[in-house]
């Protein structure tokens, strides 16, 4: 008897998570597209630490804040590749816009971006059920050999909403 109820309450158990990881958009899958970026600028900071450190955080939501501020700016992310992965990240965390801006009331770096050549992905699920960056990464790698390119070990992330996020590789020259 108590076997039995407890093999219902793992099918029930099964069919709810099954139904939270589909609403919460677990099943979308990866579609990548070659295009070419314009060239842009990004205002913000350079971060080098780990991934739970409170001065990234904050970055984060500075540079959020300073996006939402402008009506042409996206919060953006631009990850390198560190030589002591899951320990060490390397970021550009900032504000992405088309034009270098004119003033700016605090003390960030501004980086400019030139067009080129890129392979992207866009992601429409909540950060609980989104693919990890290693899985989207390899299959960027797998589209770009399909395309016979190659693409750089940077990253770009552009946050364009609570729920959608666009990962971006640049291709190599």
């Amino acid at each position: 008897m108590i076997k039995r109820v407890l093999i219902g309450l793992v099918v029930l158990l099964s069919i709810v998570t099954f139904i939270f990881y589909y609403k919460l958009g677990g099943n979308q899958p990866l579609e990548f597209r070659m295009a070419t970026h314009p060239e842009f600028y990004i205002a913000g900071e350079y971060f080098k630490g780990r991934y739970n450190d409170p001065k990234a955080e904050k970055l984060f939501f500075d540079a959020k804040a300073r996006a939402e501020r402008s009506k042409d700016a996206t919060l953006m992310i631009i990850n390198y590749p560190s030589e002591e992965k899951g320990k060490v990240i390397k970021q550009f965390i900032g504000a992405a816009m088309p034009q270098k801006p004119d003033t700016l009331t605090e003390q960030v770096e501004v980086r400019r971006v030139p067009s080129q050549q890129i392979i992207f992905t866009t992601i429409n699920s909540h950060n609980f059920v989104m693919p990890t960056p290693e899985e989207v990464r390899a299959e960027a790698l797998e589209f770009a050999k399909g395309k016979g390119v190659e693409i750089d070990s940077a990253t770009w992330e552009t946050y364009i909403s609570e729920r959608e996020l666009k990962v971006i590789f640049p291709v190599k020259e």
